[in-house]
């Protein structure tokens, strides 16, 4: 918030101020919800201009402090103390340290008295939260001029129990025998390096029963710290199998970096059945010593059907579900639900995947033709089957609401693509389709081909985030679709620039947000506020590349 720190004016006199709302790049922003506070009730409030500025006015008497805050979706609530000159106010800045737990602190504050009065005889105690243990600079007696400042030092314990990325902070309470009083908060962050394997890959030679391989692991230090000094063992105690490999002394690294650990020998037992996931621990020797551990995937664990001579072994119940060779998307067949060249009407029908087994951030994809009538609600859901007897909605796809038509929209053939890298490596899932149509009109359907489902674990680099980011383009999924509210986004992406915006029927842009610029998973919720039920488009543009997905906003 940019605003005045202090405003000179009497007790008895209104007020107009005008603060502008900046992001941490210091770029206004708009729609920013914003109020002024003071003897415990709001004065005024307002939104800000594309300017990020707005103009609050109270006519009411000025109170000591003010309070501006500011608040909008996405963004964390900020506030600032405004003081005015009917009494002193002392601010206190310091350079936030970053300790370590048991570490012992001196640190020097700033105390400005940043008002037109006199601060004479202002006794500062100091006391920190449960996490401290204040050893210096407890208590001391000030007298501080108008707009000057004294320096004070404190020197302090962070305790051995503090945990990594743990809030600490000292309170410095002021008070004199005229009846100011004031508290002042400075808070700090006490952080720890912590290492940790975020993922590997497969330089040479293959990860399968009986094989040898060299492989390479990514360390990274997910601390607040620069881990320095470190030692690291792999070792396996899975039979299965055997990495040859001494201890290594790894360089210093940042907080947030990653060092490779290469030409790690990694030998599979013939006896073992794949797929197969061997846990691999890495012991961490050093100033805050752990152990770490991931699984190799040993075989391959990915699935691919294009119903080519096969139903890839989907199953139901319903004997409508079927190979046909009407659409297809690769080769000449597609999974198909339907009775005479058309779904029925009043259909709620399941086909099921054979159970499928997870690596590291799965990726689900299929290929999908439809043909539906635009009145009612014809549509295909699709379902995570994890745990297995439970389900996740990821999608619907279809028509929806009573739109006045009994006529068909055809979508050719588009990708449909999900992460679904919540399921741990190793675990069971199965992916279910369910076909569903209201008691009018029909169409020929929905035609299902060249479903995959690819884990990041067969070989592709894993990020320090754990998360697999394709080297180009991007996936996006939405859900649920239809919605009542809130619409969930989720995007996949490399490194670069992008936007996400939603338009309704008419084309009128509704709502729009950048994408991270890094790479890896994100997530974001359009919350539909006050529009009208209907369909919506969205569009994903990523460094020139374009996807759009339709939604359906049901209330």
């Amino acid at each position: 918030i940019e605003s005045p720190d202090t405003i000179f004016a009497s007790m008895e006199m209104g007020i107009i101020l005008r603060p502008r709302v900046v992001d941490e790049d210091g770029n206004p922003v708009s729609d920013v919800l914003v109020s002024l506070f003071g003897t415990g009730k709001i004065l005024d409030r307002g939104f800000t201009d594309e300017t990020g500025e707005l103009s609050l006015f109270s006519d009411e008497p000025v109170p000591d402090v003010l309070v501006l805050t500011v608040s909008k979706s996405g963004f964390v609530p900020v506030q600032k103390e405004i003081a005015t000159s009917g009494s002193p106010y002392i601010t206190v800045d310091f350079t936030a340290p970053s300790p370590f737990p048991g570490d012992t602190v001196e640190t020097e504050f700033f105390i400005t008295n940043i008002s037109p009065f006199w601060l004479s005889q202002c006794r500062a105690s100091v006391r920190g939260t449960e996490n401290l243990f204040v050893l210096d600079g407890v208590d001391t007696v000030l007298s501080l001029p108008p707009f000057e400042a004294a320096v004070e030092t404190v020197r302090f314990v962070v305790s051995p129990s503090t945990g990594d990325r743990e809030p600490a902070a000292l309170f410095f309470d002021f008070a004199d025998t005229s009846g100011f009083h004031q508290m002042v908060p400075c808070g700090f962050i006490v952080g720890k390096e912590m290492l940790s394997v975020a993922g590997y890959r497969v330089v040479s030679g293959e990860l399968t029963s009986g094989g040898t391989a060299t492989v390479e692991f990514d360390i990274t230090n997910t601390g607040t710290i620069t881990a320095s000094g470190y030692e690291l063992n792999i070792i396996s105690s899975d039979t299965a199998i055997s990495i040859p490999f001494g201890g290594v002394s790894l360089p210093d690294i940042l907080p947030g970096d990653t060092f490779v650990v290469s030409d790690v020998p990694v030998s599979v037992s013939a006896a073992v059945l794949e797929p197969y996931f061997a846990r691999v621990e890495f012991q961490f020797s050093g100033r805050f010593s752990s152990i770490d551990a991931i699984p190799l995937t040993i075989g391959s664990i990915d699935y691919f059907c294009d119903f080519e001579g096969t139903d890839g072994g989907f199953s139901s119940d319903d004997p409508l579900w079927g190979v046909v060779s009407t659409h297809s998307h690769s080769g000449g067949y597609s999974l198909w639900y339907g009775v005479d060249g058309h779904y029925p009407n009043g259909a709620n029908s399941a086909v099921s995947s054979p159970p499928l087994v997870a690596g590291y951030n799965t990726l689900f994809s299929f290929w999908l033709y439809t043909e539906t009538a635009t009145y009612g609600t014809d549509g295909i859901y699709i379902y995570l089957e994890y745990p297995l007897g439970d389900t996740v909605q990821l999608d619907y796809i279809g028509s929806g609401g009573a739109l006045d038509s009994a006529f068909s929209f055809i979508n050719d053939w588009a990708k449909y693509s999900y992460d679904i890298g919540f399921v741990p490596p190793g675990d069971t899932f199965r992916i279910i389709f369910v076909i569903v149509s209201d008691a009018e009109d029909y169409a020929e359907g929905f035609y299902i081909d060249d479903i995959s489902v690819v884990s990041s674990s067969s070989g592709a680099h894993l990020g320090a985030d754990n998360s697999f980011a394709p080297p180009s383009g991007f996936e996006i999924t939405v859900f649920p679709t239809p919605f009542n509210l809130a619409l969930g986004i989720c995007y996949r992406k490399g490194e670069g620039e992008g936007e996400i915006e939603i338009f309704d029927i008419l084309g009128k842009q509704v709502f729009s947000s950048p994408m991270e610029c890094a790479a890896g998973s994100f997530s974001s919720v359009w919350n539909a506020g006050d529009l009208p039920s209907g369909v919506y488009f969205l569009r994903a543009e990523f460094c020139g590349s374009y996807k759009s997905r339709k939604v359906i906003l049901l209330k």
